[in-house]
């Protein structure tokens, strides 16, 4: 059986550093939210570290939003997305990467007075296991701020791309309960009581965001349409078990679903996501 981490060492790896730009273009405006989050001290330098870091996009905002001195390290198991993040700022120094599975690792010296990760930490193989190892890299007076997807009713465009997919093809098989995934945290709750219990940190607290994001960035409901259906990877696995013309029914199903969301130049639909706080205790 693949795992996760597997999957994004490859397959998946390379496919969100093929389409980097474009998946910025829809997922940029969380990290803003993201960042207050953290709740950034305007004068104090701080150590962050930012977990399933991608292509660095969400550290290189922490670090916009951090004190001078301050410095970002980005983590992910995914090589060629590490690989991107370096290309795009080869030589700051506050701001490295490492190719590494947090869940495995040992926990930094000195440990870090801030954790971010955007859609990370839904994708542990072993969640347990890895909060657990968190748990060691948040200093003493540290704080944590993740984001993860909220339920898929709250999110309507990954119902809209399967209706348009499985209109073309066959049904996609439901994904597994508490399987790696994007929506394995939609119901909060796993998530707080695996902070709480195996990570040891308090005080840990579930808001919602909400706001309407441009699938793709910019451009006509075929451009979202292409966007979808080559950059979310279940579906594009799923699509090439097929051919040209049923390929194409989707692309055309789905233009056809996002057009009466495009405004401003955009496909936009709305999309919510939790953003799960939580401070370290003082030893």
């Amino acid at each position: 059986m693949t795992h996760a981490k597997e999957d994004w060492e490859d397959a998946k790896g390379h496919r969100w550093a093929e389409h980097r730009d474009a998946l910025e273009a829809w997922l940029g405006p969380i990290d803003a939210p993201l960042v207050e989050a953290l709740d950034l001290p305007p004068n104090v330098a701080l150590r962050v570290a930012d977990i399933g870091c991608g292509a660095g996009a969400t550290a290189r905002a922490i670090l916009r939003g951090a004190a001078p001195g301050s410095v970002v390290h980005g983590y992910d198991v995914s090589p060629p997305m590490i690989e991107a993040a370096r290309a795009h700022d080869p030589s700051l120094a506050s701001l490295t990467f490492t190719v590494g599975d947090v869940a495995a690792m040992a926990p930094p010296e000195p440990p870090y007075l801030r954790l971010a990760s955007r859609f990370g930490v839904m994708f542990f193989d072993d969640p347990s296991r890895a909060f657990r190892r968190l748990g060691g890299w948040l200093a003493p007076r540290g704080r944590l701020a993740f984001a993860v997807w909220a339920p898929p009713r709250d999110n309507p465009w990954i119902a809209t791309v399967r209706a348009a997919v499985e209109a073309s093809t066959e049904p996609l098989p439901p994904p597994p309960a508490d399987a790696p995934g994007p929506f394995r945290y939609a119901a909060a709750d796993p998530l707080v009581r695996l902070l709480e219990d195996e990570a040891g940190v308090v005080d840990v607290d579930v808001s919602t965001w909400r706001a309407p994001l441009a699938l793709g960035g910019l451009g006509t409901p075929e451009d979202a349409a292409r966007f979808a259906l080559a950059s979310f990877t279940t579906f594009a696995h799923h699509l090439e078990r097929f051919d040209v013309a049923a390929r194409a029914r989707a692309h055309e199903e789905l233009a056809r679903a996002f057009a009466p969301h495009h405004r401003d130049g955009a496909v936009r639909m709305p999309a919510a996501i939790h953003l799960v706080t939580a401070r370290a205790r003082t030893r």
